[in-house]
């Protein structure tokens, strides 16, 4: 029975070694073909597996690409979370802006320094298999996010409005410099994180009025701000 259940163990963590390459085959394939050039067999073959492997883990393409968005978005978005106790320590004295500033350059890093993620996030968000597939759950990973960064910004909506910013705005941007149109240095960040901060702050007057959104005297406080 020992033996049963060991080589049963075993089998479930090759299975699962095999479904994780191919996510991660899936994402290196589409950002180096693209969404619409990328196949099942450009993905078995950078994950050196059989496309018969794909069906049996995922239900067709559109669901390995969409798992693997998922899976890239959770570990984006757990980067950030991992931060949150130190940025929160940090922020103390801090403005709104000074506070997403602090976030904004984790999530800034870690794109210029995953550059087939930062890609992958960008060809796939705009495609229509985004919307057809992975807008829901997407929502619901970024709102979960939004109740834990709640006490950084005082109001869920605002969390959203900001957490928007970095896995959606900030992607094209941080293209630009994996794409070596923009030279990676603190000036490309700085700039690109004024206008994604002052282009998210433009949405939220549209959507609702500041007072409806409680938010705090945007001026500089006592306390002193770390990065």
């Amino acid at each position: 029975i020992a033996t049963a259940h060991k080589l049963k163990a075993r089998f479930w963590i090759l299975a699962e070694e095999k479904r994780l390459a191919l996510l991660r085959s899936t994402v290196r394939s589409v950002a180096k073909y693209g969404m619409k050039d990328v196949s099942t067999r450009s993905i078995s073959g950078d994950a050196g597996v059989n496309d018969a492997y794909i069906y049996r883990y995922f239900q067709d393409k559109e669901d390995l690409l969409k798992q693997a968005y998922l899976m890239e978005n959770d570990k984006f978005m757990r980067v950030v979370l991992q931060r949150m106790e130190l940025i929160r320590e940090q922020s103390n004295g801090c403005t709104q802006q000074e506070r997403f500033r602090l976030i904004f350059h984790v999530a800034w890093r870690y794109l210029i320094d995953t550059p087939d993620v930062c890609r992958f996030f960008l060809y796939y968000y705009n495609s229509p298999n985004f919307e057809k597939y992975a807008r829901k759950e997407y929502h619901e990973q970024l709102n979960l996010l939004a109740e834990k960064v709640l006490s950084l910004f005082g109001s869920t909506e605002i969390a959203k409005h900001y957490l928007y910013a970095l896995f959606v705005l900030l992607n094209s941007f941080a293209l630009q410099v994996v794409s070596g149109e923009v030279s990676d240095d603190m000036n490309a960040e700085e700039r690109v994180f004024n206008m994604a901060f002052h282009a998210i702050k433009a949405e939220m007057k549209k959507e609702k009025p500041e007072e409806t959104y409680g938010i705090q005297n945007e001026g500089k406080d006592d306390g002193e701000c770390r990065e």
